[in-house]
């Protein structure tokens, strides 16, 4: 089992393998919010894609920035697979 953390921002950190191949791979990439006036929201999805041969186990999700909050992600993603947060 596996367990990784990774980080939302407005460039996408993710945990990379050794390998050339990410682990996650996020699409698109980079994500471009554009401009978020001062005192308002934006929601988006993040999508992604589980490159390795197994299951990684989330435990949560955080941002980088100020002000990023309620986060729904999957407990797990498939190896594989699709996922979206």
């Amino acid at each position: 089992m596996k367990t990784i953390i990774f980080a939302t921002s407005l460039v996408i950190t993710a945990v990379f393998n050794v390998s050339a191949t990410p682990i996650l791979a996020f699409s698109p990439e980079p994500l471009n919010l554009d401009t978020i006036e001062q005192g308002s929201s934006q929601s988006i999805t993040l999508k992604g894609f589980n490159n390795s041969k197994h299951s990684i186990h989330l435990e949560d999700v955080i941002s980088q920035n100020v002000g990023g909050s309620n986060y729904e992600f999957p407990p797990t993603l498939a190896p594989q697979q699709n996922f979206s947060i």
